[in-house]
């Protein structure tokens, strides 16, 4: 587990743990993903910014933070994660016998990418933003003929596809509804982040006390003593992660409607 701590400036960069108060979000270790998703819209709105420019920009912002992140792997720095791979991950590298650890992070590919969210540090940082990067790089290079006009409106056929084949046409709407879709998660994210979680705790603890059975050697962290019960299958988590996609789809598009009504500075907007 990352570092813990129980003091005033702790609480701004670890994980805080008091008998009153938990907390697994550092502000500052967050705060920096907001002040990049800031910069980043000031780029993308300033005058001069093109759709070549901003396209080439985040491609190349992306590239230099996926190298960050290989280097903090390599050269061992901006990991809170040391320490907390299980093994075999952390066996002795050193031939068998000598006690030497070498880099945990170059055993294995689940090692290598192995990170710390609560909190996040540099890799995670590094990691997320390029891959986020990456993907609206990708996203820039659909046409703008197959993107939706507003995520308040039914998706509509793309133009300039009449005379194409059936095929073309299906996967033309298919893209197109695919992009509405993620568009109405986009514009409600921190309204989805907050009410999804009484979707999954409330789905999760109903299954875990259906089909639940003790996982052996682990505690319940929030009843310690107790045996930790759950179902371990991916299959399961994968259900469960759908469901909770399909009930929040529906109300994402009712409060990006609703946020839509509102003015651009209401505190609506912010969620």
């Amino acid at each position: 587990m990352p570092t813990t701590g129980t003091s005033f400036l702790d609480f701004w960069f670890h994980v805080f743990v008091t008998p009153h108060v938990i907390s697994a979000f550092p502000p500052m270790g967050w705060l920096s993903f907001a002040i990049a998703g800031l910069l980043y819209a000031r780029l993308v709105l300033h005058p001069s910014a093109t759709a070549a420019r901003i396209r080439s920009g985040t491609f190349v912002a992306a590239l230099l933070l996926a190298l960050l992140f290989v280097l903090t792997r390599v050269l061992r720095f901006g990991n809170l994660s040391e320490g907390c791979l299980p093994p075999p991950h952390t066996r002795d590298q050193g031939g068998e016998g000598t006690g030497r650890i070498g880099n945990q992070y170059l055993v294995s590919p689940q090692a290598f990418f192995y990170l710390t969210k609560y909190p996040p540090d540099v890799a995670f940082f590094a990691y997320t933003l390029a891959v986020n990067l990456l993907f609206l790089t990708a996203l820039d290079l659909v046409p703008r003929r197959f993107l939706p006009a507003t995520t308040t409106t039914k998706p509509t056929p793309p133009t300039g596809t009449g005379g194409g084949s059936a095929t073309q046409r299906i996967a033309s709407r298919f893209l197109t509804a695919l992009l509405s879709i993620l568009l109405t998660f986009g514009n409600s994210a921190l309204f989805f982040y907050m009410a999804h979680q009484f979707v999954v705790f409330g789905a999760g603890s109903l299954l875990t006390s259906l089909f639940g059975r003790e996982i052996p050697g682990e505690t319940n962290p929030l009843h310690p003593g107790e045996p930790l019960r759950g179902i371990q299958s991916v299959w399961a988590f994968w259900g469960l992660w759908a469901f909770v996609m399909v009930v929040m789809y529906p109300c994402c598009r009712w409060y990006a409607r609703f946020k839509g009504t509102k003015g651009v500075d209401s505190v609506w907007r912010f969620f």
